[in-house]
């Protein structure tokens, strides 16, 4: 026994000083990689901050398998995320758990059906009120339930309700087939359970994919090991809704009269041209999971910030508070017409999103062939990062970076200034987030309304604790105790 031991012991050392195989030449610079592990392990925006000091503003990284390059300035991020050669989503099997591993959907998809698919979004999406004054309704509906919701709550140290969420993918939901959800309807909560279920154990599914050779265990280990067993009860739940939502509008379907993104999406799929050939049941299934995965979960993540932030700066809720009431009657709800009379309100909806950055590292690109960016070669399939987080706290571009201040999206008039170059909450390029106008208009809408009707603050003796969860590639906030007030 001991000698297996020692025997062992000495193949750990062996390969943790063997060098790696060797690099292709030209590219940026990194910490020393080894046979199996890498190098590095970057989950956290912290991780980012001490290699780009060591490195520079593009630098490598190798975790198992996955190699990945990481752009810190926005220079970089534009310059990468316009080219068509690193427009590409890396092809990860467990990230198409749903399908089998077949890409299907929108975000996860790459040449003609993404483009294909992108498009028929961004189409339907639009003729159905995105980002038209039109959509104010829908979500004026949901924001009038949240703010009766959260009447409910007032005077109670507590978290956030839960229907925030409900409120926002009601939104999405109406856009993608006509209907909402009561704020207590069960079905829609654990829909949301399995959509949140899914982004905390993104880790545990990409395991196999840093170290391919999980693959090749026995099932009884992948089930422990990669989560197989909620992968599978994750994907059973998800079919079966979709499949009942879908097929309750096949049958209702009337082809002179579509009523939402499914109704145009099943139109699509009858249709005998070559378009159609990439529209496919499973490509509904994903792309609704797409839209909702993307759509509701950021907007509701942004709003429970806002009214954190606002909590920890009752100086800004003030001022915000004030701005409404002279702007729009008391009794009324804001609308989108309302945008040009509130200006410290965009402006702080903006610095919300850049000091809470959701998503510091967007979403992974690859790159479609080599390309050169930076002096340095990125090779074919390398993953490629954008910083975003980086630059939403870059000084060189934001006067005192860590200090919450809205007005720095005023200029000297006090009117709204255009976001900056290096605010990119939504992301850049060609694969900017397809539903950012809706994003915005919900934001808008929400948080104008939520700001009318109440106050927020800590506990008594309490602070509220601005700093995100621990969560690998996101910065969600921590669930805490709040005091909502009614406003008189």
């Amino acid at each position: 026994m001991v000698t297996e031991v020692l025997l062992f012991l000495f193949l750990v050392v062996l390969v943790v000083n063997l060098p790696s195989s060797k690099n292709p030449k030209g590219l940026p610079p990194g910490p020393r990689e080894y046979p199996v592990v890498g190098s590095a392990v970057i989950q956290y925006h912290e991780d980012v901050r001490k290699f780009r000091k060591q490195y520079g503003d593009i630098f490598r990284t190798k975790f198992g398998s996955l190699r990945t390059v990481y752009l810190c300035t926005p220079q970089l991020i534009r310059e990468a995320f316009s080219k068509m050669e690193v427009a590409n989503r890396p092809y990860m099997e467990a990230l198409h758990f749903l399908t089998e591993g077949r890409e299907r959907g929108v975000i996860m998809t790459n040449g003609q059906r993404w483009q294909n698919a992108r498009r028929f979004l961004l189409r339907n999406l639009r003729d159905l009120g995105m980002g038209k004054s039109r959509l104010d309704s829908a979500i004026q509906t949901e924001a009038l339930a949240l703010v009766q919701d959260f009447k409910k709550h007032q005077g109670v140290q507590d978290k956030f309700p839960n229907s925030v969420d409900i409120t926002t993918l009601n939104v999405i939901w109406q856009l993608v087939a006509s209907r909402r959800y009561d704020l207590d309807e069960e079905e829609i909560s654990q829909f949301i359970i399995l959509l949140k279920d899914t982004h905390e154990d993104k880790v545990t599914f990409l395991l196999s994919e840093v170290f391919p050779i999980l693959k090749c265990l026995p099932d009884f280990l992948k089930r422990k090991l990669l989560a197989k067993d909620k992968v599978d009860v994750i994907k059973k739940a998800t079919k079966e809704f979709m499949q009942k939502i879908v097929t309750s509008h096949r049958e209702n379907l009337d082809p002179d009269d579509p009523k939402d993104v499914i109704d145009e999406y099943l139109l699509e799929m009858d249709k005998n041209t070559d378009m159609a050939a990439f529209f496919s049941e499973e490509d509904l299934f994903r792309c609704i999971l797409d839209l909702f995965s993307a759509g509701f979960e950021t907007t509701s993540s942004t709003l429970r910030w806002l009214m954190l932030y606002v909590a920890a700066h009752p100086e800004v809720q003030a001022k915000m508070q004030d701005e409404i009431d002279s702007a729009v009657e008391r009794g009324i709800l804001p609308c989108n017409a309302d945008r040009p009379k509130l200006p410290y309100l965009e402006a702080t909806i903006h610095e919300v999103l850049r000091c809470s950055s959701l998503l510091p590292f967007g979403v992974f690109h690859s790159a479609a062939t080599e390309t050169h960016l930076g002096g340095y070669t990125i090779p074919k399939d390398m993953l490629v990062m954008g910083c975003l987080g980086l630059c939403h706290e870059d000084p060189e571009y934001w006067r005192d970076p860590h200090t919450f201040d809205p007005s720095r999206f005023l200029d000297d008039n006090g009117k709204f200034m255009a976001p900056k170059e290096a605010f990119m909450p939504f992301g850049v390029g060609r694969r900017q987030c397809l539903g950012e106008a809706l994003a915005r208009n919900e934001l808008f809408i929400f948080s104008a309304a939520l700001l009318q009707n109440f106050s927020f603050g800590p506990p008594p003796g309490g602070k509220i604790d601005l700093s995100p969860k621990k969560t690998t590639f996101t910065h969600v906030s921590k669930d805490q105790q709040v005091v909502i007030t009614a406003r008189d």
